[in-house]
């Protein structure tokens, strides 16, 4: 999200569009890998119900499990 429009729920938006599968995909699990100096996507993420699994390097990763 370009930051002039951060901190107005977009990126909420489009992750629970995504775990709400708007998109058709059927997905029953998505992956994700944060920088660990993005605090605020690890509390987007986090707030979402991802659920962090492993860290490597600098990266953590997160998972979902769709229904």
């Amino acid at each position: 999200i370009f930051p002039e429009y951060q901190r107005m729920g977009l990126a909420v938006r489009v992750v629970g569009d995504i775990q709400n599968d708007i998109f058709g995909l059927k997905y029953k699990r998505i992956e994700i890998a944060i920088d660990e100096g993005n605090v605020a996507s690890i509390k987007l993420f986090e707030r979402a119900g991802f659920s962090f699994i492993s860290k490597e390097d600098e990266l953590l990763h997160y998972v979902y499990e769709g229904t």
